[in-house]
């Protein structure tokens, strides 16, 4: 399955779940781990013209494209699942029109600016109040920035079910989201469990929402 992302005025997307097996089983080496079981974004103008790779999104990524139909085009996966076939979960919204989220509402992902320090430019800085303090819009469009402090910089509509992109100080250690995902469950969970973490790890500490299975491989929500 492949959906069109259309708007008048915008070059259309197409999203479709990328799988190294078949017709595509013979696809560089150097891109399998970066394409296999990824929802892939294209960027086409029109029929026959060349297209562009604009994502490669796995479980939990976001892709955003600012300036799209008056609002931020916003792209998450949910999660995928491995099976016969596999089962794709992905939200498409317009921030600022419209809204979705890979969370029923009933649980609801916490949307908090963090209050610990965070690592920007190779350099531990006072979290969310440095963003606060002064140039807040050109501190929020920093790279992961937002991710951390989604209230100050506006973006709850599609980061409170993502982590944290940013190294963050835990009591005398450093660490990332990144790097508790990869832990044990034990451990990962111990991490998460302590204070503050879980605000900002919000994917990977989160409760595992049901996801109702579908029959198609590319479930779009």
């Amino acid at each position: 399955m492949i959906v069109k992302l259309h708007s008048n005025g915008e070059t259309d997307l197409f999203m479709m779940y990328q799988k190294t097996e078949g017709i595509t089983e013979d696809i560089h080496s150097d891109h399998k781990t970066t394409f296999n079981s990824h929802v892939v974004i294209v960027e086409q103008s029109g029929d026959s013209e060349d297209s562009w790779v604009k994502a490669n999104l796995a479980p939990g990524a976001v892709y955003t494209q600012k300036d799209w139909n008056g609002g931020t085009l916003v792209v998450q996966v949910c999660s995928i699942t491995p099976g016969t076939p596999d089962v794709a979960k992905v939200i498409s919204f317009v921030d600022g029109k419209t809204t979705a989220s890979c969370v029923p509402t009933t649980t609801g992902g916490e949307c908090v600016d963090t209050d610990k320090r965070f690592v920007v430019n190779s350099r531990m800085i006072n979290g969310c109040r440095w963003v606060k303090h002064r140039k807040t819009e050109a501190r929020c469009n920093k790279r992961n920035v937002s991710s951390m402090c989604p209230v100050t910089c506006g973006t709850c509509g599609y980061e409170h079910y993502r982590d944290g992109g940013k190294p963050f100080r835990q009591g005398s250690a450093k660490r990332s989201c990144s790097w508790i995902s990869r832990r044990p469950e034990k451990i990962k969970t111990r991490w998460c469990s302590k204070a503050g973490v879980s605000q900002i790890c919000r994917y990977t500490c989160r409760e595992h929402p049901s996801l109702t299975r579908s029959r198609n491989i590319f479930s779009y929500d």
